[in-house]
């Protein structure tokens, strides 16, 4: 592989920390966190990581289910998912495998079936009987029969031993294996294994199947001698067809094992030059001596991405239909040097307070790109639990089609109006997140519009894929400057069966703090805690509000728990919510905004928030309005100071106790006439000579005016 520009850069060491403890990444950064993960040490070497925890379930339930065909045992897996079941495990063997284990541990296994399922759930004790016998119907109706369901510890041990042995057993038959990693979308496991059983026939091998199924990680395991090398070849031969029947289903070429040596040349199966051109910019900008794993991951040739030939708008604001339309006007303004500004909107609509419009405004860019033709819904998957939109959709008119489907996304915005690649540039979480994950743990795939007019098809809609870098993580808060976002694949989530929220009236903010601090290590299907102010009473009181979301068995024995821990510190008994739940609260306080509004986000870990509030609560006054999502580390300030150097002496002061605490204060909305003389940012990060070089790698004519307060970038 040849890398002529990079080749002449000195390599530099660099100590980084990326990211930091707050769960919610340091705002302004783009997340090279995300781009870490799974790099297998092409990027960087990792020397530490802080690890977020979470409770373990309070109990769980195990079964096996046998089948007649291993075709008919996807399809369950399948009918299971569909229905908004997701088990904790739901894991396969075909009856190769299930007779070769025999052999080697009598184990109890349906020897005599095609396929077995191990399924598990997990969760509050009350609801493991639902929930294990719902899925037991499904498996039922569709073609499962001798369901096993454990019913003590030593038959769970016993159904799991023989899963457990698969690897000591498949020593036995055969020196070697060969470990074909690959992942589909869920639904295509009834079809895909057959295909890649006939694969492994038509070339005389002999195989067996155990896999990771609910998540449609399969894991074809070819018994094979090195020493015959007409058998390695048809072994060799057989993997490139399994890779290629994978990714013809929109598949991965690697679920969890990675890329390697062995896997690079296949890298061009999944992906364009243009995906691996800017795969390759990534490498270069980390490691531009291409000193670490080198020959790892990327295949040795790329050949030269395809880039839209230029057209330039018919007007200073255009709003393009498709990915094609959006290249061609990149293209064109980028040789012509003229910055565009990128519209949509993540905050409010009733306002002129979309930081990108303030900063395409200050910047004076002649042009405007709006995302709103790409509004469609483009692939919706509810047996996948996935759908692909268009990035300038609006989150209600999404939220509307979902809420039909008994579906939903983790997606919240103070304002309806606000688009779904809005949300996304801006990195905008609500509370929810602690339930359903941050937006960066939902965005599986996003075609992206580089400014040079190359095309980007980033991730796969799986929920496993560890092929290359993850380039989708990137654009999440890079509010604009690197590309533009024309669709999105995003994970989806059954509605929950039951939603509950209770609310605590409390005086103090530092005794709110504290018994949310009781209560977080307790919750397993919470979707919120958050203090606010008590509506109609003194300024100074405080309430909590908790909400938990799932089946109602689960809801019931989690707000049963808060009530007794309540009870226990003495606080008065929770009332239950009739309208409104913690994400809603945060909705209502974002959105109360006005012209002179300036809304300050101050994130820590989440154990230093009341070290954080003692700190600071002398400068607090009645100007201020507090927001504090606990699980999240988050304190969110809303206030309206009456001058620049009042904005910066209040930023100044809460930024001060931050510097021992690895935390951040960034003023998320101002009006432009205090954000122009503001340090929005409060430092400068470490890896900003990283941040300028990707930028005019995927930028080069510096044309993408950055959305937000990204103004290091401009």
């Amino acid at each position: 592989m040849s890398f002529p520009t990079d080749a002449l850069r000195e390599p530099v060491v660099q100590v980084l920390d990326v990211s930091g403890r707050a769960v919610h990444a340091i705002h302004p950064e783009y997340d090279f966190c995300a781009l870490l993960v799974g790099s297998e040490g092409t990027l960087a070497v990792m020397t530490e990581a802080d690890l977020r925890l979470v409770p373990n379930p309070g109990g769980v339930k195990t079964m096996m289910v046998a089948f007649d065909t291993i075709g008919q045992a996807g399809q369950a897996v399948s009918a299971v998912i569909a229905a908004g079941l997701v088990p904790a495990t739901l894991e396969m063997m075909d009856q190769a495998a299930m007779q070769m284990i025999t052999q080697f541990a009598p184990a109890g296994l349906p020897v005599d079936a095609a396929a077995a399922l191990i399924v598990e759930v997990d969760g509050h004790p009350e609801s493991l009987d639902t929930q294990i016998e719902e899925v037991a119907d499904l498996l039922d109706a569709n073609g499962g029969f001798d369901i096993r369901i454990a019913q003590s510890e030593d038959e769970r041990a016993q159904i799991w031993y023989g899963r457990k042995s698969a690897a000591g057993a498949l020593a036995r038959l055969s020196p070697r294996y060969y470990l074909t990693d690959v992942t589909v979308p869920r639904s295509h496991l009834g079809e895909v294994l057959p295909e890649i059983e006939g694969i492994c026939q038509r070339y005389q091998l002999e195989a067996i199947n155990v896999f990771h199924a609910g998540d449609g990680n399969l894991h074809p395991l070819i018994l094979c001698d090195e020493e015959d090398e007409a058998l390695m070849e048809r072994v060799h031969q057989a993997g490139k067809e399994i890779i290629a029947l994978c990714v013809d289903r929109n598949g991965s070429i690697s679920g969890e094992h990675g890329i390697g040596i062995e896997k690079r040349e296949a890298m061009s199966t999944m992906f364009s030059p243009n995906e691996l051109t800017a795969m390759q910019d990534i490498k270069g900008i980390f490691d531009p001596a291409h000193l670490l794993n080198p020959g790892k991951v990327l295949p040795r040739t790329i050949p030269a991405p395809e880039r839209i030939e230029p057209l330039m708008p018919n007007s200073k604001t255009f709003a393009p239909e498709t990915a094609e339309e959006v290249g061609a006007a990149l293209a064109a303004l980028s040789a012509a040097g003229e910055r565009v500004g990128i519209s949509g909107r993540y905050l409010s609509s009733d306002l002129s307070s979309d930081p990108s419009q303030l900063e395409s405004d200050a910047l004076k860019a002649p042009y405007q790109l709006s995302t709103s033709h790409l509004n469609q819904i483009i692939h919706f998957a509810p047996d996948d639990l996935y759908i692909q939109v268009g990035a300038g959709m609006k989150l209600a008119d999404l939220q509307h089609f979902l809420q039909a489907h008994q579906m939903q996304c983790a997606l919240m915005a103070p304002s309806l109006d606000a688009t779904i690649g809005g949300l996304l540039a801006a990195n905008v979480n609500a509370p929810q997140r602690c339930r359903y994950g941050s937006l960066r743990d939902n965005l599986l795939a996003t075609t992206v519009v580089l400014a040079d007019g190359r095309i980007v098809t980033c991730g796969r809609p799986v929920v496993k894929n560890v092929a290359g870098y993850d380039l989708p993580k990137i654009f999440v808060g890079s509010y604009g400057s690197l590309g533009v976002m024309v669709d999105v694949t995003l994970k989806l989530t059954p509605s929950p069966r039951a939603i509950e929220s209770v609310r605590i009236h409390i005086g103090e903010m530092a005794d709110a703090l504290h018994l949310a601090q009781q209560i977080a290590p307790h919750l397993l299907n919470c979707s919120g805690v958050v203090i606010c102010r008590q509506a109609g009473v003194d300024a100074r009181a405080y309430q909590i509000v908790c909400t938990a979301e799932g089946l109602p068995e689960d809801v019931a024995a989690e707000l049963r728990t808060v009530k007794a821990i309540v009870e226990k510190a003495g606080a008065a008994p929770p009332q239950q919510l009739t309208f409104g739940n913690a994400t809603s609260e945060w909705g209502a306080f974002m959105a109360d905004i006005h012209a002179d509004s300036m809304i300050i986000r101050v994130g820590v870990p989440a154990a230093a928030l009341p070290a954080y509030w003692q700190a600071v609560q002398a400068i607090q006054n009645d100007e201020w309005t507090p927001f504090v999502d606990t699980l999240a580390g988050l304190l969110y300030i809303r206030t309206a100071p009456k001058s620049s150097a009042a904005a910066r002496d209040l930023l100044d002061q809460l930024r001060r106790p931050l510097r021992s605490m690895d935390g951040y204060a960034v003023a998320l909305l101002a009006p432009y006439a205090l954000a122009s003389q503001l340090d929005l940012w409060g430092f400068e990060p470490e890896c900003m000579d990283l941040m300028m070089d990707l930028k005019e790698r995927w930028d080069p004519a510096g044309i993408l005016v950055p959305g937000g307060f990204l103004t290091h970038l401009a």
